[in-house]
C-alpha cells in the first residue's frame, strides 16, 4: 500500500503491538512491492521486515492539503457564504480565504502527527526519533531500505516465511 489516512492508524499500531506482546509470537512482515506511510507504520510492528529487490518502504511522514478556491469562485461570480461556530471551524474550507495563521495551525498539526509517527518507527526499528525524521519521508527501494534500517532483508515471500520459522519458539 502507498499509505493512507492517519485516522486510526496509530491506534491500530498500538493494538497490534499489544496483541504481539500478549501472544509472545514473532511477527514478520513481507512487503509485496509497496509498504509506505501508514502501511509502513503497520508493518513496523513486525520483528522483521522482508522486501523484494523492487519493493519500497518508507514515506514516514504526514501530509495535509488545504485548497483556497475563494478567488477562483469570486472570479466566476460565485458567492459562497460559510457559516460556522467558532473562528477556526472553517479553517481549510476551500471557499474561505487561507490565512498565514490557518497554515501555521495546519503545519503544527502535521508536525505533531509526524512526531508521533517518528516515535512509533523509532521504538520498533531501533532508530532514534531524529534518525527517523532525518529520512525526510524518503522512499527506499530494496537494499536501500535495508541500508536505511527500515527493513531487515531483501528476499521473496519464501524468505520471509523461513525467517518467521527460524524465529518461532521451538518445542
Amino acid at each position: 500500500s502507498p499509505g493512507g489516512m492517519v485516522a486510526g492508524c496509530f491506534e491500530a499500531v498500538r493494538a497490534m503491538l499489544a496483541a504481539k506482546k500478549s501472544s509472545g509470537k514473532p511477527v514478520v512482515a513481507y512487503v509485496d512491492e509497496c509498504c509506505c506511510s501508514a502501511a509502513y507504520a503497520l508493518a513496523s510492528v513486525a520483528d522483521s521486515i522482508v522486501l523484494p529487490p523492487s519493493g519500497t518502504v518508507g514515506s514516514i511522514g504526514v501530509i495535509a492539503t488545504a485548497v483556497d478556491m475563494s478567488e477562483a469562485l469570486r472570479a466566476e461570480g460565485v458567492r459562497v457564504a460559510v457559516v460556522s461556530s467558532g473562528s477556526r471551524k472553517a479553517d481549510g474550507h476551500p471557499a474561505v480565504p487561507m490565512t498565514d495563521a490557518q497554515l501555521s495551525r495546519l503545519q503544527a498539526d502535521v508536525d505533531e502527527l509526524a512526531g508521533q509517527f517518528f516515535a512509533i518507527v523509532s521504538a520498533s526499528r531501533g532508530l532514534t526519533v531524529d534518525a527517523v525524521a532525518s529520512l525526510e519521508a524518503g522512499v527506499f527501494l530494496g537494499q536501500a531500505g535495508v541500508g536505511a534500517r527500515l527493513a531487515d532483508a531483501v528476499g521473496g515471500l519464501s524468505d520471509a516465511m523461513a525467517r518467521l520459522e527460524a524465529m518461532a519458539p521451538k518445542g
